[in-house]
């Protein structure tokens, strides 16, 4: 069986996981399966993360290949290989960097963040989630050396997307995947960043918690209603205040889609079964996908004039919390890690 696979865009990826799916429910256990590259000539982080993690899956369960792969320089693929990409999927295969390499300026190639190792790194540390932080920092720093105000935004994101996947997925790994751009074309001054985790999906993270089910009819549903304000796994009806700096509050993925709102950036979140898209309108895309774990992309403009980060995240916690009171199963306040907005 030979899969194509198609230029890795986003608005791409997400749909084409069910054509990898359907295909290999037709498959049978003992059959070979290549897929080929012929027709791919761009790759863009998201799409990297959340199609090398199905193909990963082949790989573990069927007698996978890839076929027409040309990584030498200036060749199509040549990109996807410096990024990690094949390595990615197989260790073992012969085409571009590993996993995790240092890669050059204002591009993170695809690297696991464990966060068991963390805890170790950090152990000095009060909480563990402070190292998460740390790393966040360094990653930033990659992606924007020279401005300040970029470098607290890209931060303060990937700190609570990746602290997310313990918390709420229950599981130790991340994948990232970024670029900053800076040239010609559709990728003028932006920088997509794209994390992913193998846990047990928003769904099932969401619906432990007796407080939320009435709300969450379905997978779908599910995406729309963790993006407001307060609204955790850990909350508790019964009351009860934060009792550490890094509690789970419940505000990290309602400030992050709220300010790439503001910025003209676009969000996207896929678990499970589905994905919610927002682009740089405000308007929401819903579609079925196939994916392990939550995927989280974000695509950032980066020559952002008068931009302060503190000031814009101040006023949009702000107006979270004023829409959090007003519902009984929200937590009111942001916790003070998610308050915390300069790295």
């Amino acid at each position: 069986m030979t899969i194509e696979l198609p230029n890795f865009y986003a608005s791409y990826s997400l749909n084409f996981l069910n054509a990898i799916q359907n295909r290999l429910n037709n498959a049978k256990s003992s059959e070979e399966i290549y897929f080929d590259f012929s027709k791919v000539t761009n790759f863009e982080p998201f799409s990297m993360l959340i199609i090398g993690h199905a193909i990963r899956n082949c790989f573990k369960h069927y007698d996978c290949k890839f076929s027409n792969v040309d990584t030498s320089v200036n060749k199509p693929h040549c990109y996807g290989g410096a990024m990690s990409f094949f390595k990615y999927i197989d260790p073992s295969c012969l085409y571009g960097e590993e996993v995790g390499h240092q890669g050059g300026e204002a591009h993170i190639p695809i690297r696991l963040i464990n966060i068991e190792n963390i805890k170790n790194e950090y152990q000095h540390k009060t909480y563990f989630q402070e190292g998460i932080k740390e790393k966040a920092k360094e990653l930033a720093r990659i992606l924007s050396p020279n401005q300040d105000e970029l470098r607290q935004l890209l931060g303060y994101c990937i700190t609570e997307i990746i602290r997310n996947a313990p918390e709420h997925g229950k599981t130790n790994n991340v994948w990232i995947c970024a670029q900053k751009w800076a040239g010609k074309g559709p990728h003028k001054f932006d920088a997509q960043i794209a994390i992913l985790d193998d846990g047990i999906g928003i769904f099932n993270s969401i619906n432990k918690n007796e407080a939320h089910r009435n709300f969450i009819t379905d997978n779908k549903a599910t995406l729309k209603y963790v993006l407001k304000p307060g609204i955790s796994e850990a909350f508790d009806p019964q009351g009860g205040k934060m009792l550490k700096d890094w509690d789970n509050s419940g505000y990290g993925l309602y400030m992050i889609s709220q300010i790439c709102k503001e910025i003209g950036g676009e969000f996207c979140i896929a678990s499970l079964g589905n994905y919610l898209k927002i682009d740089k309108q405000g308007n929401e895309t819903y579609g079925e996908t196939n994916i392990n774990g939550t995927a989280i992309e974000l695509q950032l403009p980066t020559m952002l004039d008068d931009f302060n980060f503190k000031s814009l995240a101040t006023k949009i916690k702000e107006k979270g919390e004023a829409e959090a009171c007003q519902s009984f199963n929200a937590f009111k306040t942001a916790s003070k890690a998610s308050s915390d907005f300069l790295l």
